[in-house]
């Protein structure tokens, strides 16, 4: 089970999720997905994209759902800080149960 991922969402490393569907919400944000995965980037470090685990069950415009506490970003830099970093959290009321 987790709560979707939506635009603005924290990740464990201090990033935040950057996009997100244009038609669906939650909370009236957009939910992110595997289609619309990329993320803010913070002091130092570049942007980068989630890359899974998704959502097994539940799809938005096709794409997988990606879940708080589950789907994880690809390191920031060939250093390979920040990896294990999460999505760290999302929609207080939207959830999936797998």
């Amino acid at each position: 089970m987790g709560n979707v991922v939506r635009i603005t969402d924290n990740i464990s490393c201090g990033d935040h999720a950057a996009q997100g569907s244009s038609d669906v919400f939650a909370n009236n944000l957009g939910i992110t997905t595997e289609g619309k995965k990329k993320t803010t980037g913070h002091p130092k470090f570049a942007p980068t994209v989630f890359e899974g685990p998704w959502s097994s069950t539940v799809f938005v415009n096709n794409q997988a759902v990606a879940l708080k506490g589950k789907t994880k970003i690809v390191p920031h830099d060939k250093k390979k800080e920040h990896i294990g970093a999460k999505a760290s959290s999302g929609s207080p009321n939207v959830s999936i149960e797998e």
